[in-house]
């Protein structure tokens, strides 16, 4: 039962990830962006394969200084 809350949890934070917005790139690709956020959840995540948590700090991180990646104004 606690397994399911927190699988649920997770499952919520990152359909809001995918969905908490418009990110933009200077040369980058709506692909691209998919392919980096894929790379930043897999280098942000911790736990088991069944119940994968992602420090969302560190993935947002990813995003705006490794990948190069900012929300737009829109």
């Amino acid at each position: 039962m606690k397994q399911s809350i927190i699988f649920l949890i997770v499952l919520s934070l990152l359909v809001l990830v995918g969905c908490g917005g418009k990110y933009c790139h200077p040369y980058k690709t709506a692909q691209d962006f998919e392919k980096d956020k894929y790379d930043c959840k897999m280098k942000t995540r911790s736990g088991s394969s069944e119940m994968m948590l992602i420090d969302m700090e560190h993935f947002f991180d990813c995003l705006r200084i490794e990948k190069g990646w900012y929300r737009c104004n829109q």
